[in-house]
């Protein structure tokens, strides 16, 4: 997916939105914030959100109150995301862009067995990027681009067994990537 950013913003927004199920659990809050300035040869945007929901359990909905006590039918999120984008007028033929993101997200559930064994899922994610690129026009209808992208991203697992509130078990690792990549065309 090739996502364009609005790169002539200028003034700040700033939103919040309030929800939840009727039948409880999943009580939601939405809050995010963007600003930007532009000037005669380029400009800057900066986004913030950060998004929390609370989790849906079993004993919350009548066609689940079958399952054993604190089953997650819906984990628990709490989320923040950042994009920075800038560009910069070098000359009448060159142009520097940069675009950055961010995010981490937790989350958390649990899924109890009607043998007594409980399993709580503490997922973590944390990722960024961060992409400058240089275009120079060189002949009309002619551009050279050069772009390099370096991001990461860490999946951080964390899960613990339960048996009667005792705990059994603990499993944690991480799911982790680099990438590192350097592009030209014309």
């Amino acid at each position: 997916i090739n996502v364009i950013l609005k790169r002539d913003y200028d003034g700040a927004s700033l939103s919040a939105r309030l929800g939840s199920a009727t039948s409880g659990g999943d009580f939601q809050q939405q809050y995010s914030l963007v600003a930007g300035k532009k000037w005669q040869r380029g400009g800057i945007l900066a986004a913030v959100s950060h998004d929390y929901n609370s989790a849906i359990y079993s004993d919350q909905r009548a066609y689940t109150k079958y399952m054993p006590v604190n089953n997650t039918l819906y984990p628990k999120i709490i989320q923040t995301n950042a994009v920075l984008s800038g560009q910069q007028s070098i000359s009448d033929s060159a142009e520097f862009v940069i675009d950055a993101t961010y995010s981490h997200r937790k989350s958390f559930q649990t899924m109890g067995l009607v043998s007594g064994y409980v399993y709580e899922n503490r997922p973590r994610t944390t990722s960024y990027s961060i992409s400058p690129s240089v275009n120079i026009a060189i002949a009309p209808e002619w551009r050279f681009n050069l772009m390099g992208t370096y991001g990461q991203s860490d999946t951080k697992f964390d899960q613990i067994g339960l048996y009667n509130s005792t705990q059994t078990s603990h499993i944690r690792g991480c799911y982790c990537n680099k990438l590192a990549n350097v592009e030209t065309f014309t």
